[in-house]
């Protein structure tokens, strides 16, 4: 009977030391050690197990460091994998069915001064590039969710986002200003800079009062040919293999991360993010009705803290404001007094 499982994912945490616990009990030491410093996370579908009656096909994915990463042969994947089904708890109502080794992603080495760096605020004299610290693989934008590639290196393996014809990386010569003169010419060698910049950008707004702020800016302060701050639209700060319902279903801790922010912008070696909410960001729909909701204005409140936590510069703009052609004017004032140029 379906009443007979949780459906509740054990601790990841809990899990992965228990599993090594094991692996050591069964003498398995060496794959104990493989998984040293590694964390793990769970996807079940929405198809049924062929073992138990109304139990779900599971996935567990393994986060490990990149210099084990080739010695998960498939023979050792697969004893892993044995092992894990072991242990996971019949009553959870999940057949551990397929596993995923993937790579911790890391920051490059710097050194001896790294320690005393602040990260997000590097003075304008600094020698070490910041930018390639927050962001080792690139910072993406663009609507479409990008795409991670890892392919083998030189004996081990490059980890990489795509570019394709609608989403961008940038990767370096961000700090301490970033106009969208460099940005052009950091785009120019790429798919997407075959392309007049313009319409990317314009393009690349998802809605359509996201679209009035960003032409207003550009237009007032000639954003196309001054050296002033250049918004990158649709800017994917973090990035997570799984769509957010997916992570949802699973409880994943990652389900509350913001993973792409509306506009961005670099600016005296400082990042801000611009976002732009609308009523379902405060509030939830009864019928035809809009409803003050206190969770709901909460998690913008949370979404704030960790930015601000990140090293982001928050400014949040509303679309009734947008509505008001005096109040946007207003607005923009305000953002270039905000970000200070």
């Amino acid at each position: 009977m379906s009443n007979e499982f949780t459906y509740e994912t054990p601790n990841q945490n809990a899990f992965i030391h228990t599993l090594r616990e094991y692996l050591r009990i069964k003498n398995l030491e060496k794959i104990s050690n493989l998984l040293t410093n590694a964390s793990c996370e769970f996807y079940s579908s929405n198809s049924f197990s062929n073992l138990r009656w109304n139990a779900y096909v599971m996935t567990v994915r393994f986060n490990v460091p990149l210099h084990h990463l080739q010695e998960f042969t498939v023979e050792i994947q697969e004893k892993i994998l044995v092992v894990s089904d072991e242990i996971m708890p019949k009553e959870r109502g999940f057949d551990l069915t397929y596993i995923e080794i993937s790579p911790i992603l890391t920051l490059p080495e710097q050194d001896s001064l790294i320690d005393k760096i602040d990260f997000y605020k590097i003075k304008p004299n600094s020698q070490i590039n910041s930018f390639t610290q927050q962001f080792p693989l690139g910072m993406p934008f663009g609507i479409n969710k990008p795409s991670l590639a890892a392919i083998p290196h030189k004996g081990s393996q490059k980890i990489y986002f795509e570019e394709t014809i609608d989403v961008g990386i940038i990767k370096d010569n961000v700090y301490p200003n970033f106009t969208c003169i460099k940005l052009e010419d950091c785009l120019r060698k790429t798919r997407i800079g075959s392309l007049e910049i313009k319409n990317i950008l314009i393009n690349m707004s998802q809605t359509e009062y996201e679209k009035i702020f960003f032409q207003k800016y550009a237009n007032l302060y000639d954003m196309w040919t001054k050296e002033i701050p250049v918004l990158i639209p649709q800017a994917w700060i973090q990035w997570h293999s799984s769509p957010k319902p997916e992570l949802r279903a699973n409880n994943s801790s990652y389900v509350d991360e913001l993973y792409r922010v509306d506009f961005v912008a670099f600016w005296k070696n400082q990042r801000f993010a611009i976002l732009i909410d609308d009523i379902s960001h405060y509030a939830k729909k009864n019928h035809s009705y809009w409803n003050a909701d206190q969770e709901k204005y909460s998690m913008r409140l949370k979404e704030d803290r960790k930015l601000h936590k990140e090293g982001w510069e928050v400014f949040r703009i509303s679309n009734w404001e947008l509505r008001q052609e005096e109040i946007i004017i207003e607005l923009l004032a305000d953002l270039r007094e905000f970000i200070g140029f």
